[in-house]
């Protein structure tokens, strides 16, 4: 399955968004472009193939799901002449599985693994998962809009409206980004080669992009456009998420959407200036690369402690780290930020923000 591809860890998602408030598929992260793999790098692969596939039988419920698909396409066209992606584990199989689990990284992995196009997809019930991870996790935010997502996907507006409402009520906002990353962290064998353990943190980075909430996300910028109480729900939930977010993704468009909330013109000016401020440490704290990357023993090793930092802590944190190490304010950080942005970029994001 990886044979020849280059992997761009999950990190530099949010370095896609740096221009602009764009929400698109997790897996649009991913470059692959072919390489020829040298032996060491092959020998890497299999054995990260020959993980994937334990933790796909794993006790865990959580890594079954999480590592259900194989990434291969299933030979058969689906009608609308696209494919089927390939199935270790049936949707069917797993949202039997599930039925009974109060877990809410359980149930939005479910959530999450009902949208793959699957033979066995329609077994789902994403109204019912969502309806239960309200229930499961009551005060978290995105919870109430994915399930307003739900909602409106089916075509029942009123009852998505009654649903973001309720998310602006609720009093936290957790999304499930550091928490996949540090579950198959935890998972990884205790012996592996700086080579190999460089490779599975990059693939457990790569797995935490299915934490973060798009339909969440794209749900709670459409409403931010509506006027009343839409508007003022709108500028709860984008408060409580730039003030809980530990990823870049969600306080790069924070900007864009407290624009459209109509927020105070400061509030929206320190939101991006924590935003960029973050930007700027990202090179800082890791750097996008091969995923079987074939370098000496002390350079993976030290790749991997700058990803395992990471993971530890999340985006955020870890970049806040980096600024306290390097002795630069968020202020400057976000100056510097700016001023490596070409001509283009920065009319990008003045055009943004003046279509909110």
């Amino acid at each position: 399955m990886y044979l020849r591809k280059r992997v761009v860890i999950g990190v530099t998602l949010a370095i896609a968004l740096s221009c602009g408030p764009a929400i698109g598929r997790a897996d649009e992260s991913v470059d692959t472009a072919t390489a020829e793999l040298t032996p060491r790098q092959q020998a890497i692969a299999d054995r990260l193939d020959r993980l994937r596939a334990e933790y796909a039988q794993s006790s865990d419920l959580r890594l079954r799901i999480l590592y259900s698909t194989s990434g291969d396409v299933e030979v058969e066209r689906r009608p609308d002449n696209g494919f089927y992606a390939r199935e270790t584990i049936s949707a069917a199989e797993l949202y039997v599985q599930a039925r009974g689990s109060t877990d809410p990284l359980v149930l939005d992995l479910r959530l999450r693994r009902c949208s793959v196009q699957t033979k066995t997809m329609d077994a789902c019930d994403r109204m019912d998962l969502a309806r239960r991870w309200t229930q499961a996790d009551t005060q978290n935010q995105v919870a109430w809009l994915t399930l307003a997502s739900v909602l409106k996907y089916r075509g029942d507006l009123g009852a998505a409206r009654i649903a973001f409402l309720r998310a602006a009520q609720a009093s936290r906002w957790h999304e499930h980004y550091s928490d996949i990353a540090q579950l198959v962290v935890k998972a990884m064998p205790g012996q592996l080669s700086p080579q190999l353990r460089n490779a599975m943190l990059q693939n457990a980075l790569a797995q935490a992009g299915a934490g973060i909430p798009f339909d969440a996300l794209r749900t709670l910028g459409a409403y931010c456009k509506e006027d009343g109480e839409m508007r003022t729900a709108c500028g709860w939930i984008v408060e409580t998420m730039v003030r809980d977010t530990d990823t870049l993704v969600a306080l790069t468009i924070s900007v864009p959407y407290a624009v459209r909330a109509r927020m105070d013109p400061s509030i929206v000016a320190t939101y991006q200036r924590e935003a960029d401020a973050i930007h700027w440490s990202i090179p800082l704290i890791v750097s996008a690369g091969n995923l079987f990357d074939d370098t000496d023993n002390a350079t993976s090793r030290t790749n991997g402690e700058r990803l395992q930092a990471l993971i530890d802590v999340g985006e955020r944190r870890r970049g806040e780290q980096v600024l306290l190490e390097q002795r630069i304010g968020k202020s400057e950080a976000a100056a510097r930020y700016v001023a490596g942005l070409s001509q283009a970029q920065l009319k990008h994001r003045v055009d943004i923000l003046a279509q909110q």
